[in-house]
């Protein structure tokens, strides 16, 4: 998934991971036969350090090497190299770092070098890509070889060439019009589908305009992703059939270049006269570009009112990083779940009545459809809204996809009930995370198998509570808990809330101050909770 027969760029990597530290730690690669080149980011305003641990598991820095670089905000002090640990004391090794530089924007700090495999003198180290090693990594805030913090420093193993995996990969070919994972941008509306396989990558991408869409990756400079980048861009008149134009471009600068040799096939565009979408399959490799899919990746993407390539507005265009391997956009303008965990308020329940209503509009009182931990259905008198009713939160919610055509959108922290799909298998609560599309969901006719899991951006959070002891309700069809994180913990913090509404009435809890305060609380226990 890593590795490439070109030369290596600075800027130009096939995969990448992020790092649990508080710091937010990214580091990507790319290899090639001799070389393997390095960009190491970090929120620190001091070095950033990565490297391989020596031979004792539990102490990983111990005997271990890294590279660690620093720099200033204005370029006058930079510092790249690599180093031994004799004991836990930096030694510098000597070897030659390529193309090393170092950015620090005050915020963030951002380190580049490239190194050859086999080591390059005596004190160094070869690097194996096919072998899994112990990754260590480190930050700080001082522009200088020093102590970091206990929480600014990890541990993992890591492959460096691993094959391709994740939910979005499927085990054959690709095939065009069956997706696995999928994402709708936050800026022009513009959505694209895709599947995986270890050589190619099936996209649809579709927008509401009368003109061409266009998706493709970064160029090697962060602060203007389209400079020197790549892209596919379509575009067909009314009727749709074969693009009048679906070519792959190189930038120039900001020029867009086509006549590459990136081997798109399975080609086909339609032009409702509102809406336009293309599908393309597109090589991984062995065109004039190489496709990162393994990890986070800079992904840039555009649409225009004009069926010819043009300049688009400004506002018609953005980039993101997206893991294309996983779940889809891991970061774009922040409004990510964060602690808020819940449904989206377009999330439809069913009422005693049969009527369906969405959750957002549900209020203290109403009756709803509720399940059983043995699956039994029945109904709940809801007693306490957890989120202020007409909040406008805008966060990325997991839409899970079924083969019965449930869709449900939730927050990843969720809890829904989930299966192996075995015939014996008894559903269990699961994150929304960690549902693969291997597993199936629980809906109220049956089993429905997962097949698609994408990100969609949602306005508004909503749960229900209800007078049903087991927290269970039905969301869509599909069986789930009002809660997340905890279950059994929330679900017995809310039998208060059932106590209570026996005897207090109905505007009490309503009032905004009780609404408030519940929220406070609730995000001290998950602060609480993250600590175990």
């Amino acid at each position: 998934a890593c590795t490439t027969t070109r030369a290596l760029v600075p800027g130009q990597y096939l995969c990448s991971r992020q790092t649990t530290l508080p710091a937010a730690l990214r580091y990507s690669w790319a290899i090639n036969g001799t070389h393997i080149t390095f960009e190491i980011t970090a929120n620190a305003d001091g070095y950033v350090g990565l490297g391989f641990g020596g031979d004792t598991p539990a102490t990983p820095m111990l005997n271990g090497m890294a590279w660690i670089g620093f720099c200033d905000v204005g370029g006058t002090i930079m510092d790249v190299q690599e180093y031994n640990f004799n004991g836990r004391q930096p030694v510098a090794t000597g070897a030659i770092l390529s193309d090393a530089s170092c950015l620090d924007t005050g915020l963030t700090t951002t380190v580049r070098f490239t190194r050859t495999l086999a080591a390059p003198n005596a004190q160094s180290f070869d690097i194996m890509p096919d072998t899994p090693m112990t990754m260590i990594w480190a930050t700080s805030e001082n522009d200088a070889l020093g102590q970091h913090a206990v929480a600014d420093r990890g541990a993992n193993t890591v492959d460096l060439d691993p094959p391709i995996s994740g939910p979005c990969v499927v085990g054959g070919d690709v095939v065009q019009g069956q997706y696995q994972c999928s994402f709708t941008t936050p800026t022009n509306g513009l959505s694209f589908q895709w599947s995986v396989s270890q050589t190619q990558i099936a996209f649809q991408v579709s927008a509401q305009v009368v003109g061409y869409v266009a998706i493709g990756f970064a160029g090697p400079i962060a602060a203007t992703p389209m400079v020197n980048g790549q892209a596919i861009i379509g575009f067909c008149g009314p009727n749709g059939g074969q693009p009048t134009l679906l070519e792959d471009f190189v930038f120039n600068g900001r020029q867009p270049i086509a006549g590459l040799n990136q081997s798109i096939s399975n080609t086909f565009c339609f032009d409702d006269g509102t809406t336009t979408t293309v599908q393309f399959t597109i090589n991984l490799r062995g065109g004039d570009f190489d496709i990162g899919i393994q990890g986070p990746q800079t992904m840039i993407w555009a649409t225009s009112g004009s069926d010819a390539v043009a300049q688009h507005a400004a506002n018609d265009r953005s980039a993101g990083m997206v893991d294309l391997s996983a779940d889809g956009m891991v970061e774009d303008d922040g409004d990510d779940d964060g602690d808020d965990v819940c449904f989206s308020g377009s999330s439809m329940l069913t009422l005693k009545s049969g009527e369906k209503k969405a959750i957002k509009d549900i209020t203290i009182g109403e009756s709803v459809v509720v399940t059983a931990e043995d699956g039994s259905l029945s109904h709940g008198k809801v007693v306490f809204l957890p989120h202020t009713k007409g909040n406008n939160h805008k966060i990325r919610f997991l839409e899970l996809t079924t083969n019965k055509a449930s869709r449900i959108q939730l927050s990843r922290k969720h809890l829904i009930l989930a299966n192996d799909c075995g015939k014996d298998s008894e559903f269990e609560l699961y994150h929304a995370s960690d549902v693969t599309t291997e597993m199936c969901l629980s809906g109220v006719d049956g089993p429905e198998k997962v097949i698609q899991i994408g990100r969609v951006r949602g306005e508004g959070i909503y749960s229900v509570i209800t007078d049903h002891s087991h927290g269970l309700i039905v969301v869509d069809g599909l069986r789930a808990s009002s809660f997340a994180v905890n279950h059994g913990i929330v679900n017995a913090f809310y039998h208060i809330h059932r106590c209570a509404a026996k005897v207090l009435p109905k505007f009490f809890f309503e009032a905004d101050f009780v609404v408030s305060a519940h929220q406070q609380l609730g995000k001290v226990a998950q602060a609480v909770y993250s600590l175990f």
